[in-house]
């Protein structure tokens, strides 16, 4: 009789370890949806840019300094960067809307792997499976290598492995070794991405961007339209900008 009610005690036991590991963990948002953006916001720096040599707020080192003092948008010109994308520093900032939604482990229900698509140009993953990042020599693209873990109800996403690129239309550089973290926070239809780097930076620069939940898809993310845009940017390659002009035409 004893083993027996041992034996039931124990069944119990495994099937609520079962079901206490199949959900998700209380605090994990759900952040899946389109995500538009709020153009009021920085509006300067979605539109022409800033005046020129105009760094208030940002803390350029010297080298930083004199490279932005020296940067021509006529780069965007050139026949080589014309299926140049934006980098992942700086969509959050950009006109595209973003499309987020997640990878599920079947069985447990846990999410291993999270998407954020940026019109088609760029593709990001950010894997939460605790895997580590790749060797400093590995390949550096413009979406980089992504891991996220949960803090509360907050995400915080690190970076990796990115190319250099500019922050800012007046030529601001980001170095390719540089660490960008990010912190994903949902209000209801709102959400909330702020992030920070620091290399050419004297210390470390943040940046907080807002987004809303659009009600209807966006045309841009329609699958007729995915064939005419080239590669995904996390492969390499997207649509380009065009010079004097914002990217989100």
């Amino acid at each position: 009789m004893q083993d027996a009610c041992s034996v039931r005690i124990l069944r119990f036991a495994l099937f609520a370890i079962t079901i206490l590991v199949s959900v998700p963990a209380f605090a994990q948002v759900d952040f899946s949806g389109e995500w538009a953006t709020r153009h009021h916001e920085d509006s300067e720096e979605r539109g022409q840019g800033g005046e020129l040599g105009d760094y208030t707020g940002i803390p350029l080192n010297d080298a930083a300094r004199l490279r932005a003092d020296s940067w021509d948008a006529a780069l965007y010109g050139l026949s080589e960067w014309q299926c140049r994308p934006h980098a992942a520093y700086s969509m959050w900032r950009s006109v595209h809307p973003a499309r987020i939604w997640k990878d599920l482990e079947p069985v447990t229900g846990e999410i291993i792997a999270i998407h954020v698509n940026f019109q088609d140009l760029i593709e990001r993953v950010i894997y939460m499976d605790g895997r580590p990042h790749p060797p400093d020599d590995a390949a550096h693209t413009w979406a980089g290598f992504s891991t996220g873990k949960w803090e509360g109800n907050m995400l915080t996403v690190t970076t990796t492995h990115l190319k250099e690129y500019i922050i800012r239309r007046d030529g601001v550089p980001i170095s390719d070794q540089s660490t960008m973290i990010e912190h994903w926070v949902r209000h209801g239809d709102y959400l909330t991405i702020a992030h920070r780097d620091r290399p050419c930076l004297s210390h470390g620069a943040v940046h907080s961007n807002n987004r809303f939940r659009a009600r209807r898809p966006h045309p841009g993310h329609a699958p007729a339209l995915r064939g005419r845009r080239g590669n995904r940017a996390s492969g390499g390659l997207g649509a380009a900008p065009i010079a004097g002009h914002d990217d989100g035409r």
